[in-house]
């Protein structure tokens, strides 16, 4: 099958989450992605546990050690881990190609312009003085390919006061507001335990990309596109941001609890921390509900008699709900409240992800083999296309293409390529 955007060449020289989830999405659909690092200033995530072994023993050495806590560990059983061993970088730079190039100096910079003459897309995730200062600017680089669609995918966008601050994905989601949002009712705001805002940014980021290579192919116009990660988690939040610009009101926080729905929440069930999650929308659900657990009386209960009822009292709710679940397991509340047609799923741990059925038959994830790190099941695309979810390849090595893209693509000699190297301007 001929993917859709075989015959796109993008220069990447994103780094951590955002800019690589972008371009890892527009590989894994046949755009030949180049990504730029150095061994003096690696993508960081190449650093990031956990980390795989080739070697069975080896991987079964660094679980039990790395399960240790930190204060109670002796040396490490195994090797240090190379750059290429991160499950973190291996997950989010499938199908890519590695090269390694100091952008630093001169000789790098006129060689990445190089790259860039004959690409179609560029991608940086730096605050807005870095690629500047490299003089890899889309002013810079627009000289070199009018046609160039450049991605800009900063913290905060190029215009405004904040236009030079720098930060990581978890502060990102408290600017957002997305913090202040979540947590339990009378508590502090709980943000995400991860940076939510990277692969938000990064999904708005291929989608901004085919626009523009759309749009380009209509008119043969390149694009600059600034795409704010601050910005695409605020789109997020439309309840908080349109309360308070309808009304003046700041939502306050109310754990799982929904503005309109109840029950509405996850009860605990048999297991060691076992939760299932359930939500009932309308009367009938709450009836179907009623009587599939055997308690039609609650039905008649003039406490829940309409949804405005069961939502004022929807602890009372609550508590009679936990005591049901909590006598089963998640699996069997989930099939007996889905039988009935009641929205009820188990809260599964990575691991229950990981093995799970229904992600198999779909085949989610992906088994990428890997010269350090040995077969592994990494997640692929969240959509297919005509049955198929693009390419399954493994990510780079550090550097593992120099020779493919500078001798191959740029047409440079091995000689050449060599006196780059012993200059450190290939490294």
């Amino acid at each position: 099958m001929k993917l859709p955007l075989e015959g796109i060449r993008v220069a990447d020289f994103s780094w951590v989450w955002a800019g690589p989830y972008c371009t890892e999405i527009l590989a894994t659909w046949g755009a030949q992605v180049i990504k730029f690092e150095s061994t003096r200033r690696v993508d960081v995530t190449r650093t990031l546990a956990p980390f795989g072994y080739a070697d069975p023993e080896q991987q079964l050495a660094y679980h039990e050690w790395s399960s240790t806590p930190v204060m109670d560990r002796g040396p490490s059983p195994v090797p240090e881990p190379t750059p290429n061993q991160s499950g973190y970088f291996n997950y989010i730079n499938h199908n890519k190609l590695s090269a390694t190039l100091n952008l630093s100096h001169p000789k790098g910079t006129e060689i990445a312009k190089r790259v860039v003459a004959v690409s179609d897309v560029v991608v940086e995730n730096f605050s807005t003085r870095v690629m500047r200062g490299f003089g890899l600017d889309y002013s810079a680089l627009e000289a070199v390919k009018k046609d160039l669609i450049y991605l800009f995918l900063g913290a905060v966008g190029q215009a405004g006061p904040y236009s030079d601050y720098v930060f990581y994905g978890g502060p990102g989601v408290s600017l957002s507001g997305l913090a202040s949002l979540t947590g339990y009712e009378g508590g502090p705001p709980m943000p995400m335990p991860i940076a939510f805002g990277d692969p938000v940014s990064g999904l708005a980021g291929a989608f901004a990309v085919l626009v523009a290579l759309r749009h380009r192919a209509t008119t043969g116009e390149g694009q600059f596109i600034d795409l704010s990660q601050w910005e695409a988690v605020v789109a997020q939040l439309p309840e908080g941001i349109l309360d308070y610009s309808f009304n003046g009101r700041l939502r306050a926080r109310t754990g799982n609890h929904d503005d309109i729905m109840a029950p509405h929440d996850v009860y605990p069930c048999l297991g060691d921390d076992k939760w299932v999650s359930i939500a009932v929308r309308s009367d009938e659900e709450w009836r179907a509900l009623c009587e599939a657990v055997g308690h039609a009386e609650w039905i008649v209960d003039p406490r829940f008699a309409d949804g405005y009822l069961r939502h004022r009292n929807q602890r009372e709710v609550d508590a009679l709900l936990s005591e049901w679940t909590r006598e089963r397991t998640s699996e069997e509340v989930t099939e007996v409240l889905q039988r009935a047609g009641v929205a009820a799923v188990p809260s599964y741990t990575n691991d229950e992800v990981y093995n799970h059925p229904q992600l198999a038959a779909r085949k989610f994830f992906a088994c990428m083999d890997h010269p350090e790190t040995g077969p592994r099941l990494h997640p692929h695309t969240q959509f297919m296309i005509n049955e198929s979810r693009g390419l399954g390849g493994r990510a780079p090595l550090l550097g593992e293409h120099n020779e493919q893209i500078f001798c191959g693509l740029l047409g440079m000699s091995q000689e050449e390529l060599q006196v780059l190297i012993n200059e450190d301007v290939v490294y």
